[in-house]
């Protein structure tokens, strides 16, 4: 019993250690070889299984406001290349470089290593962000389909479920705007089994002007309202 507790006392006292990769970026968002090859290396180390607990963040340096856009896109890059390297997103959060200099074209993915042991996730139901759209338009482009292509690099074929509703403003009459809305929702569909999300995991419905996320008078243009949201079940529970 005293050997128990003194290991016990061992591992809660434990610092935490931490290993950290640079995710270079070769030009724009587009990330250089070796840098697929760091995300699988980071997302490999924060998955094993050796210890208790694993977290990794996401480090945005530090730069000039007017690169800051284009730092944060490239955050989000490397954050969905985590996910599809096979990182939890339950254990993978955002965060600033808190000092220190780096290459200004690298984002750093930290991995830290607590002493606390902690059991493995739940199932989960992700209420991942939407598809926001231009006034009568049902146009994804690679910005605005970035949480679609977060939800597809969750995709676990056979388990995984989408919901996904389109949504419209007032702007326009009631029917034109329950049929913009599935031109939303059948846009988002095709964006996510252009993926490799197959159709059977895609459930749809349109509601048009009718479920507002800002309510608004009758023929208001609302960017809030201009949208298509996901609902995903990433693990189905399982009972053994």
């Amino acid at each position: 019993m005293r050997v128990r507790l003194a290991l016990f006392v061992v591992l809660c006292a434990t610092p935490a250690a931490a290993q950290t990769w640079p995710v270079c970026f070769a030009d724009g968002l587009i990330l250089t070889p070796e840098a697929y090859s760091t995300v699988r290396e980071a997302a490999a180390a924060a998955g094993s299984s050796d210890q208790p607990r694993k977290r990794t963040t996401v480090r945005r340096p530090n730069a000039p406001s007017e690169r800051q856009p284009l730092v944060s896109q490239r955050a989000n890059e490397v954050y969905l290349e985590l996910l599809r390297a096979g990182a939890n997103p339950s254990f993978v959060q955002m965060g600033e470089l808190a000092s220190g200099t780096t290459d200004p074209r690298c984002i750093s993915v930290e991995t830290v290593v607590t002493g606390q042991p902690e059991s493995p996730p739940a199932p989960l139901l992700f209420h991942l962000r939407g598809v926001f759209f231009e006034p009568g338009s049902a146009v994804i482009d690679r910005d605005r389909g970035y949480w679609l292509r977060v939800a597809a690099a969750l995709n676990e074929p056979g388990v995984s479920r989408y919901v996904i509703d389109g949504h419209a403003d007032t702007a326009g009459s009631a029917d034109y705007n329950l049929d913009l809305s599935e031109k939303r929702v059948l846009a988002a569909a095709e964006f996510l089994a252009r993926k490799g999300v197959a159709w059977d995991q895609i459930e749809m419905s349109h509601h048009g002007e009718m479920r507002p996320m800002r309510a608004t008078a009758d023929g208001v243009s609302e960017a809030l309202n201009r949208r298509v949201w996901i609902d995903m079940r990433s693990r189905a529970a399982r009972s053994d």
